[in-house]
């Protein structure tokens, strides 16, 4: 039969007299964990309704001036190309007005072309008077709009 070599190994868990030293206790460090914040549910999202609008890309034209002939002053007037709203404000108290008309962009209004006529609207009455949709730049149009009764 062969020769049965046992090996024994040292360690901090094995007496030292076992393993031909004196005998002695190990020492083991004591690791304390760091606390850990307190476990937070995260909130769901609640969808919120979102509007969508066209985005005034570009402004043709400004026109500006004052409103008669209607009871609806502080109301809102719409320019309208083709049917289409190209721009819109509220007419102060005093029956005076600034509107931006945009035209037809990509991303932007469609339909506001350049050189069709620009209706206004209040209160779902026309005024008398109307404009072309041009390229301005910043030299307003200045229009007094007159509103008779139906």
């Amino acid at each position: 039969m062969g020769l049965v070599r046992a090996v024994v190994l040292c360690s901090a868990f094995v007496a030292a007299a076992a393993c031909g030293g004196e005998e002695s206790t190990p020492s083991l460090e004591t690791v304390t964990p760091r606390p850990t914040g307190t476990p937070t549910a995260t909130p769901e999202r609640t969808p919120v309704a979102t509007i969508v609008e066209p985005v005034p890309v570009a402004v043709a034209m400004v026109v500006r001036g004052s409103v008669s002939g209607t009871p609806a002053d502080g109301g809102e007037l719409v320019a309208l190309v083709d049917g289409i709203i190209c721009g819109r404000t509220l007419v102060s108290p005093a029956g005076r007005f600034e509107v931006s008309v945009h035209e037809e962009s990509a991303g932007g209004f469609r339909g506001c072309a350049l050189g069709l006529a620009v209706r206004f609207e209040m209160g779902g009455r026309g005024a008398n008077e109307t404009a072309v949709l041009e390229r301005r730049g910043k030299r307003p149009l200045e229009l007094d709009l007159t509103f008779t009764a139906e």
